[in-house]
């Protein structure tokens, strides 16, 4: 199996997760991005209601860090 299908198999689950999340807070659009020191999300509820959240890790990852709302 290629990388690329084995991504493809264990991120369907995420996305629909993702898609039942959207589905109950009535989410048009979101968007999450994961960088090596940086987490993020940010969406809006059909082009009002828009808000952004992130994460910063100073060395490594860790389960301690909370989202800070940025807007």
């Amino acid at each position: 199996m290629s990388e690329f299908d084995q991504l493809v198999q264990e991120l369907e689950p995420v996305f629909r997760e993702i898609q039942a999340i959207k589905d109950r807070h009535g989410i048009a659009s979101l968007n999450i991005e994961c960088l090596q020191l940086l987490d993020q999300f940010w969406g809006s509820h059909g082009g009002k209601g828009n808000f952004v959240g992130n994460r910063r890790f100073h060395h490594q990852r860790d389960t301690k860090t909370k989202f800070i709302k940025v807007k």
